[in-house]
């Protein structure tokens, strides 16, 4: 009895320690680190449902602090551009009629990242997610 018990003990051993290693080598998720302004830098699309209407946004954002959102519903689509800074997980913008919007991204990967609006000026709009992949 005690050397299965011993056995078991080996095996249990053995087998926490091959977790242990398996997950030694293992890069941390790029979720948890916090990308920086550069690293926002690019075109990044989303498919949204807002406003009663389906519709995607193109968003080029580009190194010298400027950005262009194009909006496209159907045939129609709708142009904005403006200015951002990003630190800290939060997206401050200017729009080109004055509107301080601010946001928050969370990072799901280099690739991806969930934005959520705080203030657009839009009250309703408040706490709206839109999850963009870079292209």
């Amino acid at each position: 009895m005690l050397g299965q018990e011993i056995t078991l003990l080996k095996f249990t051993l053995a087998l926490l320690i091959g977790v242990t290693i398996s997950g030694c080598d293992r890069e941390p998720s790029s979720a948890a680190v916090q990308p920086t302004a550069p690293q926002l830098v690019g075109t990044w699309k989303c498919s949204t449902y807002e406003r009663g209407m389906q519709f995607d946004v193109i968003w080029y954002v580009r190194p010298d602090g400027t950005d262009t959102y194009t909006f496209t519903a159907g045939d129609r689509s709708q142009e904005m551009n403006g200015s951002w800074k990003y630190s800290a997980g939060t997206l401050s913008e200017r729009v080109a009629d004055g509107t301080l919007c601010k946001s928050t991204i969370e990072w799901l990967d280099a690739n991806k990242f969930i934005l959520t609006i705080i203030d657009n000026g839009i009250p309703s709009e408040a706490g709206v997610q839109r999850h963009y992949s870079r292209l």
